[in-house]
């Protein structure tokens, strides 16, 4: 479920984007710190975003000016300079164990899912960093057990036909929590731990129903288990979408409460583009998203370039207001009426409407004007 977590970069001025890549590199200097140059691989969004949240709480607890910043040569780019914020060496030491362990179990996860070779030769490569980062969590007095029994109680739940979206998403949001719970030591505020683990709960799950949603297509491909072709399979599509917004509501919520001004823009670049994608996905009936490929066809380097990227977007559908770049518009093929990419026309009954036909009118923003007007957002990708 790596990389469910990422802003959405065009929503964010460049003084939010800076202060998300210090937090960024700050968790890519912990881990080469605690575990060697080889651990900065396993770097990512995830991880950045626990980051922030603690340093959300050291800030309220110790004030937003105080937060040390350091420069350094970027191993992978050593002829510039990066800037990195310092967490401080508990914060450090818990950010790279919790990294490396949620890397071992992606690594299982995948391994039993998908089988091959690589998973558990990477399982063996890493296996000594792995330890090392059990014996570290050791001491915040994290429940290591909750790890070892996560994949046996995830596939208990997903073998239980009757298993609702909130009991198939309690595994994952249970270890997501007691992570968010324990960094309340490392942030030297333990009165936040019983906010921290609901904050961490909301996350957990709403990672774990939105990635339902990302990977609903390639899923039905493969014929892998997904949360929300049970859900549909049962008839509970609308218990599962009220499942998710619940948790999305709870996470924006606690957010909230913690952060200032400038982190809740990166939290809500985070968030939105969700969001967006999710009310796509419950629009559009199952028999329209069968078989659809995830078409991005930007990668994050561009997006740093300015290039419209649909960052977070279910099937290439484009976040509308986050999206500046009006040669998009040329590149899609998508119906004038819902704006889906490849659309069928079913979902929306156009039966006269076209894909890719210019002639059509284009599709409403988000408060009901057009595009090219103001308060409208782009095209769809």
């Amino acid at each position: 479920m790596f990389g469910l977590l990422r802003p959405c970069f065009q929503r964010l001025d460049e003084g939010s984007r800076s202060f998300y890549n210090m937090h960024y590199c700050g968790c890519c200097r912990a881990l080469i710190a605690e575990l060697g140059l080889s651990a900065a691989f396993f770097i990512n969004y995830e991880i950045t975003f626990l980051s922030l949240v603690i340093s959300a709480v050291q800030g309220s607890s110790a004030g937003a000016g105080e937060r040390p910043v350091r420069e350094f040569r970027c191993p992978v780019m050593p002829l510039r300079k990066k800037k990195a914020l310092d967490f401080g060496e508990r914060a450090r030491s818990y950010l790279a164990s919790v990294t490396l362990l949620l890397v071992e179990s992606k690594l299982r996860d995948d391994g039993e899912d998908e089988g091959g070779v690589m998973p558990g030769l990477l399982l063996r490569l890493i296996s000594g960093k792995a330890r090392r980062a059990a014996a570290s969590l050791k001491t915040f007095d994290f429940p290591l057990l909750l790890f070892q029994e996560y994949h046996h109680r995830q596939k208990h739940c997903e073998q239980d036909e009757n298993s609702t979206a909130e009991q198939l998403a309690d595994p994952t949001a249970s270890l997501v929590a007691e992570i968010f719970r324990c960094s309340a030591s490392v942030c030297g505020a333990p009165d936040r731990g019983e906010s921290l683990y609901r904050l961490g709960y909301s996350v957990g799950a709403f990672v774990y129903l939105h990635d339902a949603i990302e990977d609903y297509a390639a899923d039905i491909r493969r014929k892998r288990f997904n949360a929300l072709s049970r859900a549909r399979a049962g008839g509970d599509e609308r218990g599962f979408f009220a499942a998710r917004d619940g948790h999305q509501a709870t996470m924006r919520a606690l957010l909230g409460i913690i952060a200032d001004e400038q982190m809740m823009r990166i939290f809500e670049a985070i968030i939105a583009p969700r969001e967006r994608s999710a009310r796509r996905m419950e629009s559009c009936g199952a028999e329209e998203q069968r078989g659809r490929k995830k078409f991005r066809p930007f990668s994050l380097r561009f997006a740093e370039r300015g290039a419209c990227i649909c960052d977070g977007c279910d099937i290439a559908v484009c976040c509308s207001d986050c999206c500046t770049n009006s040669a998009c518009s040329a590149a899609c093929d998508s119906c004038a009426c819902c704006g889906t990419f490849n659309c069928d026309e079913s979902c929306c009954g156009n039966r006269g409407g076209t894909r890719g036909d210019s002639a059509a009118a284009p599709p409403a923003g988000p408060d009901g004007d057009s595009p090219g007007e103001p308060g409208g957002g782009a095209p769809p990708l």
